[in-house]
């Protein structure tokens, strides 16, 4: 009596592993950033100044980063 793997159904279950982890963690990120989007309105909103500052040294960031990668 041998035992054989079945390749097609472990496929199939990593599949559906993969996919509800990574539906998961996109519900998570928005959940996230929905919040984080909340309190760059309230601090906005309160602090326009440092808002606009934060802003620049946001895209001054990113900016480098891209251009040290690429």
């Amino acid at each position: 009596m041998s035992f054989s793997f079945p390749i097609a159904e472990a496929a199939a279950l990593v599949v559906v592993v993969v996919v509800v982890v990574v539906v998961a963690a996109a519900a998570a990120a928005s959940t996230a950033l929905a919040a984080i989007i909340v309190v760059v309105e309230r601090v906005a909103a309160t602090f326009p100044l440092v808002y606009n500052v934060v802003v620049v040294v946001i895209v001054v960031v990113v900016v480098v980063v891209v251009v040290v990668v690429v």
